[in-house]
């Protein structure tokens, strides 16, 4: 469960990063210790998101910019474009019941 002043911290965050950077978050997580509910008391917060950028900055040559990041404790996001071509790739996925 996510604490609601981090949540709310987050979420301005966020709000921040579309305003300074001119991009448009589209899905932003808890990522960490916390997420997975190991954290210690120094555990920091971290967000993980997925922001799109305008039109004009995937139609540049050569379209290149760093990823995203900012601090709340933790806070970093690629790309959408990025993120999903290293999700979706044109070869077979491999058969799990092999052992190589």
């Amino acid at each position: 469960m996510i604490d609601a002043a981090f949540r709310l911290r987050a979420e301005a965050a966020l709000a921040d990063v579309e305003r300074r950077e001119g991009v448009r978050v589209l899905l932003g997580i808890e990522s960490g210790s916390r997420a997975w509910g190991f954290a210690s008391q120094d555990s920091d917060y971290g967000v993980r998101f997925i922001y799109l950028r305008p039109l004009d900055d995937y139609l540049s040559v050569p379209p290149h910019w760093p990823d995203i990041t900012a601090s709340i404790s933790s806070r970093s996001g690629p790309a959408a474009r990025r993120s999903l071509r290293g999700r979706c790739s044109s070869g077979p996925a491999p058969d799990p019941r092999s052992s190589g």
